[in-house]
């Protein structure tokens, strides 16, 4: 779509900012080599108690609960 946000927004997504917080949280992913923007990403899903949806096998394959295969 033309405008990404408004078409986000209209499915009832909510942006969620990078803290902080969450920027410290990646030393708990502890996973050396990966992209580091997957590791932050986690680390904000863990850090904020969310659910993290993906179709990322590797990420899958890691075993983090709070992964959910967005395939099934």
């Amino acid at each position: 779509p033309g405008d990404v946000a408004q078409a986000f927004s209209n499915q009832g997504f909510t942006e969620l900012p990078v803290s902080s917080s969450d920027a410290s949280a990646v030393r708990h992913i502890n996973w050396p080599g990966h992209d580091p923007f997957d590791q932050l990403l986690l680390a904000q899903a863990q850090n904020r108690s969310l659910m993290f949806m993906t179709g990322d096998s590797k990420i899958l394959e890691r075993g983090f609960d709070f992964a959910v295969d967005a395939r099934a």
